[in-house]
């Protein structure tokens, strides 16, 4: 969400701070219903703002020891909704330690460990926890390896690491691998793979990401002026692999496989098909499953792009050169059973800067926390 969007919710959340010294009047079963409800149905540019900010008044009179039902308020909750409840939920909880009351800890870690609860709600739970019981951490989070909260996951692989990186030898080992099984942040699958190396185990970091490394790419294909972007060129009428097709400026260009070596299995345009610019190419991959199954395709690139899978367009991202960085774009996918076709449109502009010459780009493929899924 930008960042003026959770500024505004923040500063209105603090504007409407219930008076410290005015009589509570904790909401019952029906208005709490109906503020949440209110706070569900916010939207972007305003909409909803004025019944979500009387709905929040209401919903920060909750006493503390209501703070777990606060709290489910999040589940289904969009972005941001869950800001709004976020703030509720500060509210509450600090005017109950600002006045000496305790939080109802018992509750909260229950709420924790409640994996069907949103991500997001149990985050706030667990840093409320943390905040009154330093203990928090050390007693939940080694159940946390394999949580669907990739922040909480996050955490409970970094105390994973911690004790690594101070333990003898055989026991770092055991360490690293387990928190190599459980981790789905680059930064931290990197450090386990380099320990393990320094140990004398061998992992890719590019398998263990799942990035794909094999490609049939064509090109150069017209984009002079940007024209390119929304033009249907052959490679996405799904014709034959072996047709050689009519490229830039007059050209003839065929389908060609290749590997990238990459460390980070980032294939670069300018190396497999040559430098230009105003131009189109189009990688494609086979992508094998032995069931049908919703994944998420994930990539960078520094280019515009647009991404199909089995001929359906998933997504179209007309900007150049704002950076690249892994897992920069998602989508949603369908994968049948057997072979899958994924395609990928990566256009450069005519920009002349040193720093707009980069036609590149990395992918792979995941669950919806992350893990690496692998072509059979």
């Amino acid at each position: 969400m930008p960042f003026r969007l959770v500024l505004v919710v923040v500063v209105v959340c603090f504007l409407l701070r219930p008076d410290e010294a005015a009589a509570e009047a904790p909401p019952d079963a029906d208005a709490f219903s109906r503020a949440v409800a209110a706070i569900h149905a916010v939207g972007p540019e305003g909409r909803g703002h004025g019944e979500a900010a009387r709905a929040w008044q209401i919903l920060a009179q909750t006493h503390a020891d209501e703070l777990t039902r606060l709290l489910a308020g999040m589940d289904g909750a969009g972005p941001l909704a869950r800001n709004w409840l976020r703030a509720a939920v500060d509210s509450v909880a600090e005017k109950a330690l600002a006045r000496g009351k305790s939080l109802p800890q018992e509750s909260l870690e229950q709420f924790v460990q409640q994996r069907d609860h949103s991500p997001h709600a149990r985050r706030t739970a667990y840093e409320w926890l943390l905040h009154v019981d330093s203990g928090t951490g050390d007693r939940l989070l080694p159940t946390m390896l394999d949580d669907p909260s990739l922040e909480l996951r996050r955490d409970a692989v970094e105390r994973l690491l911690r004790f690594a990186r101070q333990a003898d030898d055989q026991s770092a080992m055991d360490a690293y691998e387990q928190a190599l099984d459980a981790a789905r942040d680059t930064d931290q699958i990197k450090e386990c793979v380099e320990a393990l190396s320094e140990h004398g185990v061998e992992v890719s970091l590019v398998w263990q990401l799942g990035y794909i490394v094999h490609w049939d790419v064509i090109g150069p294909f017209d984009n002079t002026g940007g024209v390119g972007f929304d033009k249907p060129f052959l490679p996405e009428q799904r014709t034959s692999q072996t047709a050689e097709l009519a490229g830039k400026s007059g050209t003839t260009v065929a389908w060609r496989s290749i590997r990238t070596d990459s460390d980070d299995a980032t294939v670069d345009l300018n190396e497999m098909i040559g430098k230009h610019s105003g131009a189109v190419a189009y990688a494609q991959t086979r992508f094998r499953v032995d069931e049908p199954m919703d994944a998420y395709v994930r990539w960078g690139t520094a280019n515009a792009t647009k991404l199909w899978v089995n001929g359906v367009l998933a997504a179209a991202h007309p900007i150049y050169h704002a950076g690249m960085f892994a897992d920069q774009y998602e989508s949603r996918v369908a994968l049948n059973e057997g072979d899958n076709a994924i395609l990928l449109k990566i256009c450069q502009n005519e920009q002349t800067e040193a720093w707009a010459q980069r036609w590149l780009f990395q992918l792979r493929v995941t669950d919806a926390l992350k893990g690496a899924i692998h072509s059979k």
